[in-house]
Order: C-alpha cells, then sequence, then structure tokens
C-alpha cells in the first residue's frame, strides 16, 4: 500500500516537472521570436477584445427606446373605423344615386326633360323611347276609339310597336329617324313583313290624314294585334 502511495507521488511530481519544462520551453520559444522578428512583439500578450462583437451583442440586448405609433392598438382601432365609416358612406351613395336615378327615369320626380303625361294627343312630340315608359297604351287606344278618334289610336298603336321593338333591341329608336329607316332596320328579321305593313297604315292614316271607318278600322288593329303580341 505504501508503495502505491510512493508510485502515486513520483508520477505526479514527474507531470508537473513535465509541464514546467513544456511551458518554460514555450517561454524560450516566445523570447527568441520577440527577438528574431520584431513585427511578433506581441505574440504572448492576450488576444484583443472582439469590440464590434461585444457592441453589437450590447446594441441588440438594449431595449427599444422609440415608440412605434403605426401598430399601436388605439391608431389601428381608429384606422379600422374610418375604413368602415368609409365603406357605408360610399355604400349609401350608391344607394341614393340609384333610388334618384329609379325615380327620374320611371317618372317618379320632375326631370328638366319633360315625360308624356300619361296621354297622347295628336300635337305630342315624342323626342325620347324613354318619353312612352308612362304612357299606358290600351288606356290610350281605349279612349281614342270612345271618342271615334281612329286616326289618333292608330298613332297609338304604332308607337306601342315601336316602343316593344326598341325594348326588344330590333330598332334603335332616334326622334330624327324616318319609318323608313325603321323599315330598313328590321329587314331580315321575321317581323319585317309585318312591321312593313304596319307601317304602310300607319303612313296612310296619320300622315296622309284619311278618314276611316269602323270596319275599316278594325281591319288594320289586327295587323298591329298581331304583331305586338309577340312581345307582350
Amino acid at each position: 500500500m505504501r508503495n502505491k502511495t510512493h508510485i502515486f507521488f513520483l508520477v505526479f511530481f514527474l507531470a508537473q516537472l513535465l509541464s514546467f519544462a513544456q511551458s518554460d520551453s514555450r517561454g524560450k520559444r516566445v523570447e527568441d521570436l520577440k527577438k528574431t522578428v520584431p513585427e511578433l512583439w506581441y505574440v504572448d500578450q492576450k488576444p484583443p477584445v472582439d469590440t464590434t462583437k461585444k457592441d453589437t451583442v450590447d446594441i441588440k440586448s438594449e431595449p427599444y427606446s422609440g415608440r412605434e405609433t403605426v401598430f399601436e392598438p388605439q391608431n389601428l382601432e381608429n384606422f379600422f373605423r374610418f375604413i368602415q365609416y368609409l365603406f357605408f358612406a360610399v355604400l349609401a351613395g350608391a344607394i341614393l344615386y340609384l333610388v334618384v336615378k329609379s325615380k327620374f327615369s320611371f317618372g317618379g320626380f320632375s326631370n328638366t326633360n319633360q315625360k308624356v303625361n300619361e296621354e297622347i294627343t295628336e300635337s305630342t312630340k315624342i323626342e325620347r323611347i324613354e318619353d312612352l315608359e308612362s304612357v299606358n297604351f290600351q288606356t290610350q287606344i281605349d279612349k281614342a276609339e270612345a271618342s271615334q278618334n281612329y286616326r289618333l289610336a292608330i298613332r297609338v298603336y304604332y308607337l306601342w310597336l315601336i316602343k316593344n321593338l326598341s325594348d326588344a333591341k330590333f330598332i334603335d329608336f332616334q326622334a330624327n329617324k324616318t319609318n323608313r329607316q325603321y323599315c330598313n332596320e328590321m329587314s331580315g328579321s321575321k317581323y319585317s313583313l309585318d312591321f312593313e305593313e304596319c307601317t304602310k297604315f300607319y303612313n296612310f292614316v296619320w300622315f296622309g290624314e284619311f278618314g276611316i271607318s269602323s270596319a275599316d278600322y278594325q281591319k288594320i288593329i289586327a295587323h298591329y294585334k298581331k304583331l305586338i303580341g309577340r312581345f307582350l
């Protein structure tokens, strides 16, 4: 047992001696390098501190002292509230526009362009197809027939036909167009011949100012009823 202890201390002593010798040898080599190569004067000093790394770490670790304003909860709430108000304002404006437009289109309000007041007479001028929107054609025809004004009744029938053809996109109504131009627009359609016939009767009675009997009137309006009935 005692021999083992002696061996342990001997090994420890030799290890320390070897370490000292290596350290002394390293020190001599350093001194030799410093003497032979002056540029290596720093070889036995501690490595310099990496101040850049330290500063970078310090910068990252420092709390941000500025103040963010864009993404603060209060500002976000105000922003979304503004968007909400803007949306409802635009929606209300669109609804108001549509309501006013529909009222003006269908005669609910008076407009700078005078509408036909649900009555067509011999002197009524039709400037736009919209002027016929508020006309009850059948009522106007019944009224003209009751007073035996067959000439006016034929005119109302023809205007009724023109409106239906315009709504169906067979013709493009313009106040300065002639009836012959409408016939040309109808050319090639399946209603072309019937429309030609109705136009001929209208030109004869209205523009020719010929009086017709009740029997003749019934024969003429049969053509109108046939063609108008295809659009009703």
